[in-house]
């Protein structure tokens, strides 16, 4: 990052062998612009009595925002405060907020995912891959997830390196063509939304007689030798936020069962949410990759205090609150109106919380929903640490000050705790840094100080721990380099109690085979693309005019049975609502399949999906 008279001038990619190769995407590269946006947060808003958000003091908007906490303590215990978002936070602030709703207030209701992800326990109960694992050369890829290009380019261009220089085999799952079809694949599986799980089924047993999901079986072979040409990892994602997640997990535990050699890298897109879900900002776990039960005693005598039982995960938080059931809602950086792939819930989930809080550095559609605004710091402004998809931790540092009287996560955390008679126990970055250390022995090893050495340039990549004969507990030192200067693993057991290392046992998800599309409907896929709505785009001036407005895509052969011409305005129904935008003929659209970008302007896409269900149907026609 570089600066001058505290605005930030530009972005450069730092060169890490292990992650990027200096590579860094346009967006990231001009994203800096919404940190020096006039449009940034800078002082609490909090509505007055005629409903409107008004300008407002620190301490005025933290004691609306403690008074309300307490009060909704006292009416529902614990499972009335819940909180949704955090994965724009480093390792530290998303620590202080688990402590502060986990181990003080006693509430397991927290999701750093905001319904468009995967299961957190089979993003960390899967065996993990590193990008150097799924790039290595001439081994085979297969991809069950979105298109990197458009949600993870420094990915792309490690894999487009790959299998253009190194050797590596693409094998690419999607139900619709993406830019690695022409370009990278050596072979595209075009599965039916909801259909994942017997199309992994069929390729693992590398042969089929009949159709399956979709896919001819003489395309399921083809791919099954592709498989068995060299090392195999996976990538696993969310491509389409209009089928379950839940089916495409089922789909990698059955790899995992069959090849359970197999290793898989994460292809989640949210800025640090491995972080978050390492940290346990997810419902049934705990800092370092432990569930609830399975590190209740050990944090028991760390915590003040730990929930009696998992809780709710987005969606379940936004249905309770819908219910009046949520007395306290928390968004920390969420936009749900935007971001959730049910908007009808989303809206209903706001509205229904008895009292909406926002840390943020925009006001948002969802923000602007908000009871209590309390403007947050934001990259370029706070010191930490981040995780990235392969879970290395680096770190991040300050380099220009906050807007206005904007504060750091974590302090609102320590002021809250306050404010409830309660103390976090937490001081600076560097303090909260040693106790995830502490409590967490995944990350033992893994100290700023290290990463401030040359050995720790790159940084290190978390693992779980090895149960030793003394108690100790570290990192795999046989892939990240967490040992302290003098080259031993610290010592973080104490006598007697023996820390965490189960890890997050996969469980069994129950996929129930999705309806068939009658005569005059088409299945809906809902992907994103690099440039939208977002709320960094539309704040970087050089990005703004690059998000592209709604359209949908259609194959050409649909067109005439549904009686409509390219280029026609259409509405789009479904039993959540409709959107009229205009259509394009896409040959990349497999038949009966209606294909939207998520979060574009003029018909957004989260308005039709119905997230009670493991697909979603529409019907076209004319306006």
């Amino acid at each position: 990052m570089q600066s001058s008279r505290n605005r930030l001038l530009r972005y450069q990619g730092v060169d890490s062998d292990a992650v990027n190769w200096g590579w860094l995407c346009d967006k990231g590269r001009f994203d800096f612009e919404a940190v020096n946006s006039d449009d940034r947060l800078g002082s609490p808003l909090v509505r007055d009595e005629g409903l409107l958000l008004k300008p407002a003091t620190w301490n005025d908007a933290l004691r609306r925002a403690g008074a309300a906490i307490r009060q909704g303590i006292e009416r529902s215990g614990p499972t009335g405060f819940a909180v949704v978002g955090g994965a724009r936070l480093t390792n530290e602030d998303q620590y202080a907020w688990v402590k502060l709703t986990k181990g003080l207030i006693g509430s397991d209701n927290i999701d750093a995912q905001l319904g468009d992800g995967l299961p957190a326990e089979a993003v960390l109960g899967l065996p993990r891959a590193t990008i150097d694992d799924v790039c290595r050369a001439g081994g085979t890829v297969l991809l069950l997830g979105p298109d990197p290009k458009e949600e993870l380019s420094v990915l792309y261009l490690r894999l487009r390196h790959a299998v253009l220089d190194d050797g590596v085999k693409l094998v690419e799952m999607a139900s619709t063509r993406t830019e690695l079809t022409s370009e990278l694949a050596a072979a595209s599986l075009r599965y039916r939304p909801g259909h994942a799980l017997p199309v992994v089924r069929a390729l693992l047993a590398g042969d089929a007689d009949d159709e399956v999901g979709g896919v001819a079986p003489e395309a399921i072979r083809a791919a099954a030798e592709l498989l068995g040409d060299g090392p195999l990892t996976v990538v696993v994602g969310r491509a389409n936020l209009a089928e379950s997640g839940r089916s495409i997990a089922a789909a990698a535990a059955a790899i995992h069962h069959t090849l359970p050699d197999v290793r898989f890298l994460s292809a989640l897109r949210r800025a640090n949410v491995h972080g978050a879900l390492e940290l346990g900002l997810s419902p049934g776990l705990l800092p370092g990759r432990v569930t609830l039960d399975g590190g209740r005693d050990w944090f028991a005598e760390r915590w003040p205090t730990v929930p009696a039982a998992k809780g709710l995960d987005t969606a379940g938080i936004l249905r309770a609150a819908a219910d009046g059931k949520i007395d306290t809602l928390v968004l920390l950086g969420a936009d749900p109106l935007a971001d959730f792939p049910d908007r009808d819930l989303a809206e209903r989930g706001l509205a229904g919380a008895r009292t909406v809080i926002s840390l943020d550095q925009f006001l948002t559609e969802s923000v602007k929903q908000a009871d209590v605004v309390l403007p947050a710091a934001g990259f370029a402004e706070v010191d930490g640490t981040t995780t990235n998809l392969e879970g290395r931790v680096s770190t991040v540092a300050r380099k220009v000050t906050p807007p206005g009287t904007a504060q750091s996560d974590w302090m609102v955390a320590a002021d809250l705790a306050h404010r409830l008679s309660l103390d976090l126990g937490l001081e600076s970055p560097r303090q909260i840094a040693q106790e995830i250390e502490e409590v967490a022995p995944v990350f033992a090893g893994l100290t700023l100080d290290l990463l401030a050495t040359p050995a720790g340039r790159d940084g290190g990549v978390v693992m779980l721990p090895t149960r030793r004969g003394d108690g100790a507990a570290a990192a795999d030192p046989a892939v990240v380099a967490a040992e302290s200067a003098d080259g031993t693993t610290p010592e973080v057991a104490p006598a007697g109690l023996l820390p965490p290392t189960t890890g997050v046992p996969l469980p069994v998800w129950t996929i129930i085979d999705p309806p068939s599309v009658d005569a005059y409907s088409l299945r809906l896929v809902v992907t994103r693309k690099l440039y939208d709505r977002g709320t960094l785009v539309r704040n970087s001036p050089s990005l703004a005019e690059l998000a592209e407005p709604a359209t949908l895509r259609l194959h050409p052969q649909d067109f005439d049975r549904l009686g409509v011409a390219a280029g026609d305005d259409v509405r789009i129904t479904s039993n959540r609502g409709h959107v009229s935008v205009p259509t394009l003929p896409d040959p990349g659209v497999p038949r009966g399949i209606a294909h939207l970008h998520a979060n574009k302007a003029g018909g957004r896409a989260n308005v039709l999906i119905d997230g009670n269900a493991p697909v979603t149907d529409v019907r076209v026609e004319r306006p």
